[in-house]
């Protein structure tokens, strides 16, 4: 007896796959097109401190957020207002600048996918201030801090941990400023802020950045930079970004 069996050829069962591919594709652009806050959410849980709430939660913060589009070195949010308000950044990137003096000390680098936010007036001279030209939304602590509370028991041990990371961070640069040297300071900021590019491990900062992010001048984070290329951690220039030998930095890092 013979026994009939069905079977699908491999490029047949290919073309299926490619067809119920496409399919699902067209039908997800519908959904969203029928369905425009479903974009809203999804857009909106890439930021760490929206991503554990609530998708009406979501929303309803939506609709305090200002869309802000601000250009290279100008002033996004002022000592004054920096405080009032958290913003979460959509392209670009944003540096919080501490002035003492008339030095003036990159605290952190916001980027893309990214926020910002002071809970507490910490009485610094902060400033928000465009890297390069930057689109923001921002939104009033104060309605952030109402939808936080109003589910705290459910919200607040994933809030606290992100805080705590964030405290982390914090110590960590202090503990930095305070004990290592200046050489130390530049090295490790070279290494941890690297990109893979074709094989290649570039630092998308400028000498003044780097100079501002270690709290020293552009003088001296060059003549550094100078002394790191002697010994081959650095080795030039790539479109404007720094080279360096990744593995050797980390080496000589493990070793202090």
């Amino acid at each position: 007896m013979e026994t009939n069996v069905s079977y699908t050829p491999t490029l047949q069962r290919s073309k299926l796959s490619s067809y119920s591919e496409a399919i699902t594709a067209i039908y997800g652009q519908m959904l969203l097109k029928s369905h425009p806050d479903v974009k809203i959410i999804n857009d909106l849980r890439v930021y760490p401190m929206l991503s554990f709430m609530d998708d009406e939660d979501i929303l309803f913060l939506k609709k305090y957020m200002t869309i802000k589009k601000t250009n290279k070195h100008k002033i996004l949010l002022n000592s004054t207002d920096i405080n009032k308000y958290m913003f979460f950044v959509k392209t670009g990137s944003i540096k919080i600048e501490i002035k003492k003096s008339k030095r003036i000390f990159v605290f952190e680098y916001i980027s893309e996918g990214m926020n910002f936010f002071l809970l507490n007036d910490l009485s610094l001279q902060l400033n928000a201030v465009a890297k390069e030209a930057s689109e923001v939304l921002i939104l009033p602590v104060s309605v952030y801090k109402r939808v936080l509370m109003s589910k705290f028991d459910k919200y607040g041990p994933i809030f606290l941990e992100e805080l705590g990371n964030k405290m982390q961070n914090l110590y960590s640069k202090i503990e930095s400023t305070v004990y290592e040297t200046l050489d130390i300071r530049i090295l490790r900021l070279l290494h941890d802020y690297s990109e893979d590019v074709d094989g290649q491990f570039l630092v998308k900062l400028t000498h003044n950045d780097i100079a501002a992010r270690v709290g020293t001048v552009r003088v001296v984070a060059t003549r550094i930079l100078a002394k790191f290329r002697d010994k081959e951690l650095i080795s030039g220039n790539y479109f404007h970004n720094i080279i360096i030998n990744k593995a050797k930095i980390s080496r000589y890092l493990s070793e202090m």
